[in-house]
């Protein structure tokens, strides 16, 4: 049987966070993948996708922590959604405004996604042993729709993770 490892989007991650998901699916006993666009993005990506996701699994930038998306930023952020989207009076040269506003400045939100540190998994290739180990070398963020996980500090080496999934 071929070792397990990881697969799907993984363009621009880094190699030590590659490295460590293919450790972690070969000692884990599956597959683990990476959704499409889940992996390294542009800003421009990443603004298009906090914009497609604001008013959904977003929660209108509550999910992001203060540090990375200040209030002000965030209210700011959500009144030119609300004129791009949301407004009945806007007209469409306003609402194109708002959407061009709102992008230029969800590129400035800092995302690990925008460095090739962070990964959004599926989160059915992950068994419970998996996503502890996963969970204790890097920071969970709760998103809906995935299991988004991103660096925080060095990697444990090989033995490190196979004693720790009680591998042979």
């Amino acid at each position: 049987m071929a070792d397990k490892t990881v697969k799907g989007d993984t363009n621009g991650v880094t190699k030590d966070l590659i490295d460590f998901l293919d450790l972690v699916a070969k000692y884990g006993g599956s597959d683990i993948i990476i959704k499409q666009g889940g992996g390294f993005r542009s800003a421009k990506q990443e603004a298009g996708i906090v914009y497609r996701n604001w008013n959904g699994p977003l929660k209108r930038g509550a999910v992001f922590d203060k540090g990375s998306l200040p209030d002000s930023k965030r209210k700011e952020l959500d009144e030119y959604y609300v004129t791009a989207k949301e407004s009945k009076e806007a007209s469409s040269d306003d609402k194109k405004e708002a959407e061009s506003s709102f992008l230029e400045t969800a590129m400035t939100i800092p995302s690990y996604h925008k460095v090739g540190k962070a990964v959004d998994l599926v989160d059915s290739s992950l068994t419970g042993p998996m996503k502890k180990v996963l969970e204790k070398y890097m920071q969970r963020v709760p998103e809906p729709g995935c299991y988004h996980v991103q660096y925080k500090g060095a990697f444990p080496k090989e033995d490190k993770i196979k004693e720790e999934l009680g591998a042979d």
